[in-house]
């Protein structure tokens, strides 16, 4: 829902020509909250997956040269359904996934009434309710539900080829457990920073929205204050910016591990 902000504010009486608005920022607890609701049951399976394979691994090592069809056939059909399962779980844990971006929605909503409330002494209870879901909400959806989707296939793949590779030298399966290991450890570190990034990507877009929809087309751009900055982020620090011309690279939070915000600045000149 559209509504104009500043003339609201200005038929309160304020003599105020600029009033800043405080930055809302995600929570840890929501990226944690992302990893274990969407991306934890994929790495969970593809660690008994793991297992289950080097098990079947060991069995097949005794078979002579002219049964290795057989067993390779074995591992084909273990990669087909693992890739069942995968996408049974994909599909399992899409409603868990939106539960937890209108969680993050929720949050968001709260914190812009609050930051409103607290500068203006006007609150949005009413309007931000009749607002309905916003656009980011589903979007976060769609783009985790690809990216899990993606996690789960790279793994698959990556599995697939250490399997075949320690059958083709006959490496013992303590080998091939070791590299498994190693490919799950590798896919869960993907995942806990996608869902850092993700936690902050959806943040962004929420502060986007909410700022336009209330007619605040200017914001100040405050970096992240992390301990490895982009450095043309930080020289951006304090300067302003609109949500209809951003910079090359995007408005805050666009690229990747960006946790920059974009500050409303709210104009009654």
């Amino acid at each position: 829902m559209k509504y104009d902000l500043a003339s609201m504010v200005k038929a309160s009486g304020t003599r105020r020509s600029t009033i800043p608005l405080r930055p809302i920022a995600p929570t840890a607890t929501q990226a944690g909250d992302l990893y274990a609701a969407a991306y934890k049951p994929i790495i969970s399976a593809l660690q008994r997956a793991a297992d289950r394979l080097t098990e079947l691994y060991g069995r097949s090592l005794p078979i002579t040269d002219g049964f290795r069809d057989a067993a390779s056939d074995d591992f084909a059909a273990f990669f087909n359904d693992l890739s069942e399962e995968l996408q049974r779980i994909l599909l399992e844990i899409t409603p868990d996934l939106r539960d937890w971006a209108l969680r993050v929605e929720r949050y968001h909503r709260e914190k812009w009434r609050a930051s409103v409330l607290t500068a203006t002494e006007l609150d949005l209870a009413m309007i931000l309710l009749g607002s309905g879901t916003p656009v980011s909400v589903q979007e976060s959806i769609d783009w985790n539900v690809s990216l899990i989707r993606n996690v789960s296939d790279e793994a698959r793949g990556r599995m697939s080829s250490q399997v075949f590779a320690a059958y083709r030298r006959r490496a013992p399966a303590a080998e091939l457990a070791k590299d498994l290991r190693g490919s799950v450890k590798m896919s869960r570190r993907r995942s806990l920073n996608i869902a850092a990034d993700q936690t902050q990507k959806l943040s962004a877009s929420l502060d986007q929205e909410r700022q336009t929809d209330a007619g605040i087309e200017e914001y100040t751009w405050r970096h992240s204050r992390k301990l490895h900055p982009r450095a043309f982020h930080v020289e951006r620090e304090g300067k302003e910016f609109r949500w209809d011309s951003p910079p090359p690279d995007g408005p805050p939070g666009s690229l990747p591990f960006c946790g920059c915000k974009g500050q409303a600045r709210l104009r009654l000149e």
